[in-house]
């Protein structure tokens, strides 16, 4: 099959690896609420993305005009979660990634993430 994007990357789109305050990660103090973690399962569930904090440059959000972002990307710990909950084909963002240019997503550090968005809200304060 031939697709319109072939060289789109992973990480043009994901990280590679939890990152080392992933709030995904079950090797480190949770500090997100449950409600958040309830705020971004429901989100996964209509197949929207989290974007890892990493990546967003919060300077966009000042008084001026506005830039566009070119540097998001997706958590590689929710998208962890989401493959082991099963939702994460139900992402736009791997539909996207998987019909226009025919990728795969691999992830290092699967092993320091949780296995459910519920151990994820047990897990949160």
């Amino acid at each position: 099959m031939k697709y319109p994007f072939p060289e789109l990357k992973q990480k043009a789109i994901s990280t590679a690896r939890p990152c080392s305050d992933c709030p995904f990660r079950k090797d480190i103090t949770p500090y997100l609420t449950k409600k958040k973690i309830l705020d971004i399962y429901r989100a996964a569930v209509k197949g929207t993305t989290f974007t890892c904090h990493k990546t967003v440059d919060y300077g966009l959000f000042a008084q001026g005009p506005i830039e566009i972002d070119r540097g998001r990307r997706s958590c590689a710990g929710f998208l962890i979660v989401c493959q082991h909950d099963g939702l994460y084909d139900g992402l736009t963002i791997v539909q996207l990634a998987q019909r226009l240019a025919g990728m795969e997503f691999h992830f290092k550090g699967q092993d320091k993430v949780y296995q459910s968005f519920q151990e994820v809200i047990k897990a949160q304060r």
